[in-house]
């Protein structure tokens, strides 16, 4: 049996230990996290950057694409526009989706009429709509980037058909050119120019060129006729 003046001891300390602990509480700060602002929403801007979804906005609908077929409405394109012969500067860049009306628009640059065409028949009629007043003498670059997702390449000049490609795990410059046909029957021609983001590089033939460098989305490959 415990007596009671040890019992009243030991209640005496509990007493003093609970009124201790609530005076340290009282004392020390405040710990607690802060609440996190929360963050912009960033959808839009993500849709913009290099490599993104092509959508210009939560409305515009995924539509198939084949280079074969015409473009229709919702079909999105990511162009980027260069003026200037060899180094140019850039016009336009970024999204543009055909509209009810088969037009895209493409800044201060206008507006082309594109619905109903292929790509191919497309990108002639987007460089008539740069040579404007003023700018008929620059020459005009339409890199085609991607088509709803399809990235591409295209190929101009001494081949047997110009063409819009779909872009390949393991493309080489030779095996693009021997996809379209190779060059034109009784061609002469070596040479090959490559226009990348505005800039055009030549290389005195295709082996070198793929030595060289590997395709990119948006370029623009000119086989030449003369050299």
């Amino acid at each position: 049996m415990i007596d009671r003046p040890v019992k009243f001891a030991f209640f005496a300390v509990t007493l003093l230990a609970l009124a201790s602990c609530q005076t340290v509480k009282n004392w020390v700060p405040d710990v607690s996290m802060p609440k996190l602002p929360k963050l912009p929403d960033m959808s839009g801007v993500k849709q913009m950057l290099p490599g993104s979804d092509d959508s210009v906005s939560n409305e515009d609908p995924m539509i198939p694409f084949d280079v074969r077929r015409p473009l229709a409405v919702g079909h999105t394109l990511r162009l980027e526009i260069y003026e200037g012969a060899r180094n140019g500067k850039k016009v336009f860049s970024g999204l543009t989706m055909v509209n009810e009306n088969g037009v895209i628009e493409l800044g201060k640059m206008g507006s082309a009429k594109v619905g109903g065409k292929t790509l191919s028949e497309a990108v002639p009629m987007i460089e008539s709509v740069c040579r404007i007043a003023g700018r008929a003498a620059l020459q005009t670059y339409v890199h085609v980037v991607s088509v709803e997702n399809v990235e591409l390449i295209s190929v101009l000049g001494d081949v047997a058909n110009r063409a819009q490609v779909p872009v390949w795990e393991g493309m080489s410059y030779s095996s693009l050119i021997n996809h379209v046909g190779g060059r034109r029957v009784g061609s002469q021609g070596r040479a090959v120019y490559v226009c990348r983001r505005g800039l055009k590089k030549f290389y005195r033939d295709i082996e070198y060129l793929d030595y060289s460098d590997k395709p990119e989305a948006g370029d623009i490959v000119t086989l030449s006729g003369d050299l």
